[in-house]
């Protein structure tokens, strides 16, 4: 349509220039020559004329082309066929003035136009072809190039990764020559990249291990599977350090192998931190002896080559004697150097295949490999004995300990670890029970009685957690007005199988071991729950008299504990009273003088058990806030007969006195020995003449049947 308008458009545009070239004639020839009107008109008419018959034939002819123009189905525009047209036939605009010729012209070039239109329809589907298939082409080299600008940026980052890694990288060809390293390489084992390529990783092999480990390696990779390795290589300047080595073969697109890729990690600080915890699990952090796991792995390593061998061996178990007085003297922190010089010690006096353990505290364990005889056991004790008998020299103060040793021998005492400690344990205790500073061997008479101590220790901790202690109570009776005034708390035990057990079998037990402190708490609380029930059956709020071991004296809080029972069953301080011995006393003065003062303080009165058979001093009587002397029963039992048990117990009781203490004895038996004690001025008694120990039920019943006791003082009799 568009054509079909533009070629309309030229054909008026030639029949309008047409008819102005006749009008223009005509002015022209009136104007100019100036003839008359009627020649005007003339020129006039002739270009009306000539109008009217250029739109006549614009008409025909424009139809004429314009059913042609359809028939050709033209799909150019007008304007593009024209301007071929112009430029295919050379028509130009001054051939308008013969419309006919103009018309079939443009026939003859829109027949031409069209077969050309032809032409070059085919040429734009093969322009069209050829750009999509340069589109597509376009397209693959994108993709290429965007593939290959990846594959760049891969190995940019590929080399990135190698140079700034920790672990070391090394490229060996087929043949083991090296032909890559990473910084971290070179970094690692101090070779440059250009020492070392060429060369094969045999540059870096240590002594450490042996051809067995790199024939395993070599048959691995070869067959194209990875191997990992620990590794102790040797660096440049000979210094030896441990690697995990990872080796993966390297193969190409049909799978043979053409490379070896070895990465490695510098594991030497892991491996010393290692063994720093193995030595710390296996050594005594004190003195860096072996501890108790290392002992017993050796003593069984000596065990299998000494029954190999047919050989003896023989195991020490050591304690130190007087130790804890250097420990609670001076502090721990110098009780740890003392025990460093010890150990010392020790091992100067041991061969090199032999071995020194601390097994904790003050106890050390020595074994002796290849014994020919037990008298070279007994020079070896000796030795050790006297050279800790010789004083240490610390910070210009000398020290002094002994040590008690015990010794069992394999294969005579057994055959294991655990039964050769457990025997060489017995003797030294024996040595100790001996004086101490000496050795013992394991005997099985011996060894049968610690093995009846043991299993009563056993018993002795079920008992506690069982309930299985209770309390009996001894009265104490005033000599002046024979009335009950206190009594004595005594431990007893209920055993469910052999009934009540005498204390003197267990309360040394319970103090060696240290179960007394548990034991003595509760003792504490148990006398006070009975005197609260005494209280509100209106019994007499008598005193009550409670022993501490020197082991519960040194509790920490042994106050605090005894305060919170009083305060816990609403019991005066003044009704309990604490039984020390002058043991107790003699030691560590200082800290039982504030002791005694807190408990003094308190309003709990104290009293010396068993004064005169320990560490008698006037000294301490002065310092210690202390209220009452007991006179022990060992001289009551012979005051009568012997005069020598007689002047003493009269000088405890002047002594009390002079003092203005008061004064008990216990034992009292014979009505003889109540006469003396009465004559000489004793204050009070118990004993067996009064009482013996009763439960708390019996002492109840008892308490309400004699509130008086029926004795008088000798001097009325």
């Amino acid at each position: 349509m568009q054509a079909q308008g533009l070629l309309r458009s030229v054909v008026t545009a030639t029949l309008v220039a047409l008819a102005l070239v006749a009008l223009l004639y005509a002015l022209l020839d009136a104007f100019l020559f100036d003839e008359s009107i009627s020649n005007a008109w003339r020129f006039g008419t002739l270009a009306a004329l000539l109008l009217m018959v250029g739109v006549v034939l614009r008409i025909h002819f424009g139809r004429k082309l314009a059913r042609l123009q359809r028939a050709a189905a033209l799909p150019l525009p007008v304007s593009v066929a024209l301007k071929k047209l112009q430029d295919h036939s050379g028509l130009e605009l001054e051939d308008a003035g013969n419309p006919v010729s103009l018309v079939d012209g443009v026939v003859a070039q829109l027949k031409r136009l069209q077969r050309e239109q032809l032409s070059l329809d085919e040429m734009k589907e093969r322009l069209l072809v050829a750009e999509r298939e340069s589109m597509d082409q376009r397209k693959r080299l994108s993709k290429e190039v965007a593939k290959r600008r990846r594959a760049q940026a891969e190995m940019l980052k590929l080399s990135s990764a190698l140079t700034h890694a920790a672990d070391a990288v090394m490229v060996t060809n087929k043949k083991g020559h090296i032909e890559y390293v990473n910084p971290a390489f070179e970094a690692i084992t101090g070779y440059r990249r250009e020492e070392i390529i060429g060369k094969t990783p045999d540059l870096l092999r240590s002594e450490e291990h042996d051809e067995a480990l790199f024939k395993e390696m070599w048959e691995t990779i070869n067959r194209g599977e990875m191997f990992r390795c620990e590794l102790i290589n040797k660096r440049k300047d000979g210094s030896t350090f441990h690697e995990e080595k990872t080796i993966t073969p390297l193969k190409d697109a049909h799978g043979n192998i053409t490379h070896f890729i070895a990465t490695g990690v510098d594991i030497s600080e892991r491996i010393r931190a290692q063994e720093k915890l193995e030595y710390i699990a296996h050594h005594d952090s004190v003195t860096g002896l072996p501890n108790r796991v290392l002992l017993l792995d050796r003593v069984q390593q000596a065990l299998v080559r000494a029954a190999r061998e047919n050989e003896q061996v023989a195991v020490l178990f050591l304690d130190l004697d007087g130790f804890k007085a250097i420990n609670d003297t001076v502090g721990h922190h110098f009780g740890d150097r003392f025990l460093g010089e010890v150990a010392a010690r020790l091992q100067s006096k041991i061969r090199e295949q032999d071995t020194v353990a601390r097994l904790g505290g003050d106890e050390f364990a020595i074994v002796l490999e290849g014994v020919a005889s037990m008298t070279d056991v007994s020079n070896v004790a000796r030795k050790i004995t006297s050279s800790l008998a010789k004083p240490f020299l610390l910070d210009g103060r000398e020290m002094y300990v002994t040590g008690s040793i015990g010794v069992s021998r394999f294969p005579a005492d057994g055959e294991d670890v655990n039964t050769l400690l457990r025997k060489a344990d017995s003797a030294m205790y024996r040595a100790k029970q001996v004086g101490k500073n000496t050795y013992r061997f394991y005997s099985e008479v011996e060894g049968e009685e610690d093995t009846a101590r043991v299993e009563l220790e056993q018993e002795l901790r079920r008992a506690v957690e069982r309930q299985e202690f209770v309390v009996y109570y001894q009265p104490q009776v005033s000599i002046d007005t024979s009335e009950v005034v206190g009594v004595e708390a005594l431990l007893r035990w209920e055993h469910p199988e052999h009934g009540i057990v005498e204390p003197n079998r267990f309360i040394p037990l319970l103090e060696e071991t240290g179960l007394i402190i548990d034991v003595g708490d509760w003792v504490i609380r148990e006398v006070c729950r009975h005197a609260k029930g005494w209280k509100t059956m209106g019994l007499p709020e008598v005193r009550i008299a409670v022993n501490l071991s020197s082991r519960q004296f040194s509790k920490r809080d042994l106050v605090g504990d005894i305060a919170r029972a009083l305060d816990e069953y609403d019991i005066e301080p003044k009704r309990l009273n604490i039984e020390i011995t002058e043991g107790t006393l003699a030691s560590k003065i200082d800290s039982t003088i504030r002791t005694l003062e807190k408990l003094n303080a308190l309003g709990v009165t104290i009293s010396v058990d068993d004064f005169g058979v320990g560490y008698s001093s006037l000294n301490y009587l002065k310092r210690f806030p202390i209220h009452k002397l007991k006179i022990d029963q060992s001289f009551v039992r012979d005051v009568i007969d012997d005069a020598n048990d007689a002047a003493i117990a009269s000088a405890i009781i002047a002594l009390a006195h002079a003092l203005k203490l008061d004064v008990i004895a216990e034992g009292v038996e014979q009505l003889e020995q109540l006469f003396f004690l009465s004559r000489q001025g004793c204050h009070e008694v118990q004993g067996h003449l009064i009482s013996r120990p009763i439960s708390n039920r019996d002492f109840i019943r008892w308490i309400g049947e004699n509130p008086k006791v029926r004795v008088k003082r000798a001097a009325n009799m």
